[in-house]
């Protein structure tokens, strides 16, 4: 009778130890779900349980948060990638992608809570505008307002190595263009930003990788240590060498200013905003 009853003690207390554990991983399942853009979480957290009279303190770090993504030889994101980071980014999430001139952070440029996560995890003021990607020409003219000088420059040159800073339209974000009334536009030579870009049908952040202060960061090592733990995922580019800074051309009431040189020449801006050469000419003579 007591070798039973002991066996009896002994099962009782052990489906009582299941039990405590399974209502603790619920409890932990349902604080997960309830986080906003899944398990996006920025360090540890720690998790309070109440049980009876006792209080379990639990601590759990989410080590890889950030997702790496690889490129298609056609410089594609496959299609299941494609369709994951359009959902984290139309969630407010942020992504670190690869451009000809360099890698850029991204996150959808119509969402203010998802642009100052970007300035935040840059340390970057507020006062410093954030210029814009776009996937097509179409999607460019619903970002800016642009003079016929602009025009010829985006037919011109882009996709490619430029950015030019036109007035906004009326909708565009007032965190993006930091009081200027512009906002600076790029369309890069690169498949896969076109094809988030389109895919998303909204313009995406094109700020560089790096903290405030500090040069562009081109190593993906070094992005991966520095900003990995921030970003919701990571596109490795294909390519080991990027072009250099893209060329920045603002237009504004007509008058044409380049506020960066770049891969660019100063000259054919000039020639191919005011009509005097022409997209063959260029691409002979660069």
């Amino acid at each position: 009778m007591l070798e039973n009853g002991f066996q009896m003690n002994f099962f009782l207390y052990f489906c009582y130890y299941l039990i405590n554990k399974i209502t603790i991983c619920q409890v932990i399942l349902n604080k997960v779900k309830d986080l906003p853009n899944g398990n996006k979480l920025h360090s540890i957290k720690e998790i309070s349980i109440s049980n009876s009279s006792k209080k379990h303190l639990y601590n759990f770090k989410f080590m890889n948060k950030s997702k790496i993504k690889h490129l298609l030889s056609t410089g594609l994101l496959k299609i299941s990638d494609l369709l994951e980071m359009i959902d984290t980014l139309n969630r407010g999430g942020c992504a670190i992608m690869p451009t000809d001139t360099g890698y850029l952070m991204a996150c959808d440029a119509t969402n203010d809570v998802a642009i100052q996560n970007v300035f935040t995890i840059k340390k970057r003021r507020n006062s410093n505008p954030i210029h814009v990607c776009v996937g097509s020409v179409n999607q460019a003219y619903k970002v800016g307002k642009f003079s016929i000088k602009a025009e010829r420059l985006l037919d011109t040159y882009c996709p490619g190595a430029i950015s030019i800073i036109v007035p906004k339209q009326e909708w565009v974000s007032d965190l993006l263009i930091a009081n200027t009334g512009n906002i600076g536009i790029r369309i890069p030579n690169e498949p896969c930003i076109m094809q988030i870009c389109n895919e998303l049908n909204k313009p995406i952040t094109a700020t560089s990788v790096n903290l405030a202060e500090q040069p562009p960061l081109s190593d993906f090592s070094e992005i991966l240590n520095l900003f990995g733990k921030d970003v919701d995922y990571l596109v490795q580019s294909n390519k080991d060498v990027f072009l250099d800074s893209s060329t920045v051309v603002r237009i504004v009431n007509d008058t044409i200013e380049i506020l960066r040189k770049g891969p660019i020449p100063d000259n054919l801006i000039f020639e191919t905003a005011n009509n005097t050469t022409t997209y063959s000419d260029y691409r002979e003579r660069i």
